[in-house]
C-alpha cells in the first residue's frame, strides 16, 4: 500500500531513499536535494485509501502534468509501474534531482515530454504509440484544472483505457475552496472544474458500460472504464436526455393555479 512505503518527516517524506518535499504553494523553484511535490499529506492519504480499497494494480500509466517530476517518481515507485509517460505544456525540462532518480531507478520505464498540450491529440497519440502504452491502465490528469481542456482530454484518452482501468481527475473541487472565492484571485476568471462531476455522473447513469463506476474523493475523481467498445467519446452526445415540454407544462400549471385562486376568492364572497 502507498502509505506503508512512505517515511513521513514533517513537511516531507522519504520514498526509496529519495526526498519528496510537500509544496503547499506552487513556485517556479526546483530543488537539487529533493522533489518539490505539489500535493498535501491529505491528498496522498486519499490516494492510499483508494488503492487500499481496490485490487487495482496498474502497470502502464500516462500523466498529464509533470511540474518537478515528483509525481512521476512517486507513482512509478509506489505502484511499481512498468511503463510511465508524462506530458507538460511548459518547457521547464527535467530537474537534476529527477534525472538522477530516473538514471538510477527507472531509466527505461519513465519518459517525460515537455511542450505538449493536454489537448494535442496528435502528439499524445505519438507518445502512446512509441511507448507502447495502450491500452492504458491508468491516466492521471493533474494538468490545467480547467473544465474545457480537462473534458477534451477525458474524451480523447478514456476510450484508450482498458476495461477495469481508471481515469483520475485531480483537484476537481478547487473552485469550492475558500481561497478561490475572492474576486481578485488570479483564477477568479476561470470557470470551475467541479461541473465535470455532474457530466461524468450523468454519463455513468446513461452508459454504465462506458463508465462502470465513479469514486469521488475531496481531491480527485476515480472514473472506472467499462467494457464498451468506444472509439469517439462525446460525454454530452452519449448522455441520455429526456425531452420535457417545460414551457407548456409551466403555462398549464400557472393557469390551473390562477383558476383555483379565483374560485377561492369567489367562494369567500
Amino acid at each position: 500500500m502507498l502509505d506503508r512505503q512512505l517515511d513521513w518527516r514533517g513537511d516531507h517524506f522519504l520514498l526509496a531513499g529519495y526526498t519528496f518535499r510537500l509544496q503547499e504553494e506552487r513556485t517556479e523553484a526546483t530543488a537539487d536535494d529533493a522533489f518539490v511535490f505539489y500535493k498535501t499529506r491529505g491528498q496522498v492519504e486519499q490516494f492510499a485509501r483508494f488503492f487500499s480499497e481496490t485490487d487495482f494494480r496498474p502497470r502502464r500509466a500516462l500523466e498529464l502534468g509533470i511540474w518537478d517530476g515528483g509525481s512521476a517518481a512517486f507513482w512509478t515507485e509506489t505502484l511499481n509501474l512498468e511503463s510511465y509517460a508524462a506530458i507538460d505544456i511548459q518547457d521547464r525540462g527535467d530537474s537534476s534531482y529527477f534525472t538522477a532518480w530516473r538514471n538510477a531507478r527507472a531509466e527505461t520505464r519513465v519518459s517525460t515530454h515537455w511542450t505538449v498540450s493536454q489537448t494535442d491529440r496528435t502528439a499524445i497519440d505519438r507518445i502512446l504509440r512509441e511507448r507502447e502504452l495502450t491500452p492504458l491502465d491508468i491516466v492521471f490528469d493533474d494538468c490545467s484544472h480547467q473544465y474545457a481542456p480537462t473534458l477534451a482530454s477525458f474524451e480523447h484518452l478514456f476510450p484508450l483505457v482498458r476495461d477495469g482501468g481508471y481515469y483520475i481527475v485531480e483537484d476537481w473541487a478547487w473552485a469550492l475552496s475558500g481561497e478561490f472565492q475572492s474576486p481578485t484571485h488570479p483564477w477568479a476568471v476561470f470557470p470551475p472544474l467541479h461541473p465535470i462531476v455532474h457530466a461524468l455522473t450523468d454519463l455513468h447513469g446513461s452508459r454504465p458500460d462506458v463508465i462502470a463506476s465513479i469514486r469521488v474523493f475531496p481531491s480527485f475523481l476515480a472514473v472506472e472504464r467499462g467494457p464498451a467498445d468506444v472509439r469517439d467519446l462525446s460525454v454530452k452526445a452519449m448522455t441520455s436526455r429526456r425531452s420535457r415540454p417545460w414551457p407548456t407544462i409551466g403555462v398549464r400549471a400557472a393557469r390551473h393555479a390562477a383558476a383555483l385562486a379565483k374560485r377561492r376568492v369567489t367562494r369567500r364572497r
